[in-house]
Parts: C-alpha cells; sequence; structure tokens
C-alpha cells in the first residue's frame, strides 16, 4: 500500500466518524442518536485480494445503545464502472443519524 493510499484511507475513515448518526433499524425508520460518534478507529489493511477489490472503511453503527466498531473489509464493486460512497454519521436539529453506504 503506497503512503497515499494509506492517507486516503485514514481520511475516509476520519470523515465517516465525524459526520455521524444512527443506523436504520428498519426501513422507513430512522434511528435518532443524542451523542456523536467516536473518532473513528484508524484501521490498517494489507494488500488487495485482486485488482478488482476495493476498501470500505470501518464505521461505528448504532447498537444496544451504544456505538460499536464494524470493521472495514475488501469487497468488489458490483459494475467496472461503480465507485464505493460511504456511510456517514450526519448532525440534525435532533440528534445523529447513519446514512448507510452505497455503491454508486
Amino acid at each position: 500500500m503506497s503512503r497515499k493510499t494509506g492517507l486516503q484511507a485514514l481520511l475516509v475513515g476520519s470523515l465517516i466518524a465525524v459526520s455521524a448518526c444512527a443506523s436504520n433499524p428498519a426501513p422507513g425508520r430512522v434511528e435518532v442518536v443524542d451523542r456523536s460518534p467516536p473518532v473513528a478507529v484508524v484501521e490498517t489493511y494489507g494488500v488487495a485480494p485482486s485488482p478488482r477489490h476495493v476498501w470500505v472503511a470501518g464505521y461505528y453503527r448504532w447498537e444496544g445503545g451504544n456505538y460499536v466498531w464494524a470493521p472495514g473489509h475488501w469487497e468488489v464493486p458490483p459494475g467496472r464502472y461503480h465507485r464505493w460512497e460511504a456511510g456517514r454519521w450526519v448532525h440534525a436539529r435532533r440528534g445523529w443519524y447513519f446514512r448507510e453506504g452505497r455503491w454508486r
């Protein structure tokens, strides 16, 4: 992994944690959390399993009244031109909620 790739991964992880909110327990229902998420864990990862694999950074999810770290993992995009848009916590008037990551 190059230094640039490592710094990009660190930046993405930081943005996920700083951006902030809770998970969707059911479709159409958004759980709002009254406290901001912790600072993201700095993850280290090795070489991709293949040239097609993309690193999907870990994030904090809301579970049982606490933030729980969900570690990052390698994924193959669903199509040639897809890119990963990381999930993030978003601050709103009522608190924090989580906007799920997705392929675009």
